[in-house]
């Protein structure tokens, strides 16, 4: 068996059956599976998009303030995460992070979007 990292797993979810049987469940971003098993890289996430896209789910993730998670693919996803990125590649994605632990703390130095997500995040607070 082949080890995943909790990286490669988005919205990991353990299903109880009848009170003794456990079932992992999750979306794995990046690998396609066949009728053999065999995998295959597909339409995913690269490790630095999985990474913000875990801080983001991890920092917001209570869902309680109405974030969002990222839960599957999306090339919006991807696409604000580049944009992003390249913006601001002068600096590095510590700002990313950064900017994430403002909007955890509802500073007022972040534009908190009215649809949380972390798309509209991004573009929110994309200086020019």
């Amino acid at each position: 068996m082949t080890a995943m990292s909790s990286r490669s797993m988005l919205n990991p979810k353990v299903q109880v059956y009848n009170g003794d049987v456990a079932v992992l469940t999750y979306n794995y971003a990046g690998l396609t599976i066949d009728k053999d098993g065999k995998t295959e890289p597909s339409e995913g996430f690269g490790e630095e998009e999985l990474e913000i896209i875990e801080w983001y789910n991890d920092m917001l993730g209570d869902w309680g303030e109405g974030w969002l998670p990222v839960n599957r693919f999306s090339t919006a996803v991807q696409a604000a995460i580049a944009d992003w990125l390249a913006d601001f590649r002068a600096t590095t994605r510590e700002d990313l992070y950064q900017l994430l632990i403002l909007a955890e703390s509802g500073s007022d130095d972040v534009n908190i979007p009215k649809k949380r997500t972390l798309v509209r995040l991004l573009r929110e607070n994309t200086h020019s």
